[in-house]
């Protein structure tokens, strides 16, 4: 599309456009222009706005899949319609200040709620970073330091590059003086690791991981907290381990996000490739999962296997956005107030409520809660305190 002349709208011009395209008023000439801007916005200027209803995101992706079908010619573009929709309906729900497209997802006669925010207030966005922690509670600060040899431990060599730290050894192989080593994210930031097998493990903010410098005897096995995503690496002579004290995740090679921040009400393990066997430590019953499936227990400490994963929403963390699909308001609050390092109150608010949709992880915290507010949420951010109002 680099041949194209840039088309440039403004945002009452693309409110107009958006509200005419939504209600099937539009001429092919506005749908083209339309259409033509579309294929031009950066990817962080699209932001879906969040729904005050469980439905609202189904309804929304069946419309905007049914434009796309009538609108779009099939030579287009290679890409399939399944990445394409998704895309245009984040267009269509871009925060214009006018609330035409908000009143098409979410039709509802009352107010908006106010929200207070000053720009003194606002607060970026998360970051890559965490703290590392050797023996003797010796830690370093990984978003502080230049990238290079971080630490040499034993016999491995702890090498930091961009927004992960490796564990590489020597010409030697790994002896048996093993020392544990943990990474931490404290809120705010994520952060990336090889482990010393060669697992990739992500981190997610407020979460950790706590392993040995080289994996003896006969397993490798890692405790965690918080959300990590791993890509495992395959060796059959060795399964891998992952204990988040209330499971026990037990494979040989293969890639999982495991959940188990405290403050939520569930404990999950999602596969994405390979299998894996779940092991609840409160009655020792085990699960065998297959690729597409989440093993979750919750209040009452039973495992269920649950089979319509959407895992879009499971690793949006890991590609950079928020994406909720009936989430519990709570839910929604906990995540940001992981990411933007924020603390929640709640002041006789339905904390039950329930939002589809999905937000870039990129934007500032005013932007977040401009969104909310579409949905009547209201809030009040001071310092890093942030207040949900009636």
């Amino acid at each position: 599309m680099s041949d194209l002349k840039k088309v440039v709208l403004n945002k009452e011009e693309l409110a107009v456009l958006a509200d005419k395209y939504l209600n099937d008023k539009a001429t092919e000439a506005e749908a083209k222009l339309l259409h033509a801007w579309y294929e031009q916005v950066a990817d962080e200027e699209l932001i879906v706005v969040i729904s005050r209803t469980k439905l609202s995101l189904g309804k929304l992706e069946a419309e905007m899949l049914s434009e796309l079908k009538r609108r779009i010619a099939a030579d287009r573009r290679k890409k399939t319609l399944r990445t394409y929709w998704w895309r245009a309906a984040a267009v269509f729900i871009l925060l214009l200040g006018t609330g035409i497209t908000y009143r098409w997802l979410n039709n509802t006669s009352k107010p908006k709620a106010e929200m207070v925010v000053t720009p003194v207030d606002d607060i970026a966005p998360g970051k890559d970073g965490a703290i590392l922690t050797l023996p003797g509670n010796k830690t370093i600060v990984l978003d502080e330091i230049a990238n290079g040899a971080v630490a040499t431990e034993s016999a491995v060599k702890i090498v930091k590059e961009g927004d992960a730290i490796t564990y590489v050894f020597g010409t030697t192989a790994p002896n048996e003086q093993v020392e544990y080593h943990t990474v931490s994210t404290p809120r705010g930031r994520q952060f990336k690791i090889k482990l010393p097998d060669g697992t990739e493990a992500m981190l997610d903010a407020a979460s950790s991981i706590y392993f040995p410098t080289a994996f003896t005897g006969g397993q490798r096995k890692i405790q965690v907290t918080g959300q990590v995503y791993l890509n495992v690496k395959r060796d059959v002579s060795k399964p891998f381990i992952v204990d988040n004290g209330v499971m026990e995740v037990e494979v040989l090679g293969t890639e999982f996000n495991i959940c188990s921040y405290p403050e939520e009400q569930k404990r999950t393990v999602t596969l994405l490739h390979g299998s894996v066997k779940v092991s609840n430590r409160e009655n020792n019953k085990t699960q065998v999962l297959l690729p597409g499936q989440q093993a979750m227990i919750g209040n009452s400490n039973d495992m269920l296997v649950l089979t319509d994963v959407d895992l879009e929403e499971v690793m949006a963390w890991k590609d950079g956005a928020f994406k909720f699909n009936g989430a519990k308001l709570s839910t929604v609050m906990n995540a940001l107030s992981r990411w933007y390092d924020v603390d929640i109150v709640f002041k006789n608010t339905n904390a039950d409520r329930l939002f589809s949709g999905y937000i870039s992880r990129s934007l500032s915290l005013s932007k977040v809660l401009e969104i909310l507010r579409l949905s009547e949420v209201n809030c009040k951010l001071e310092g890093n305190t942030l207040t949900l109002l009636p």
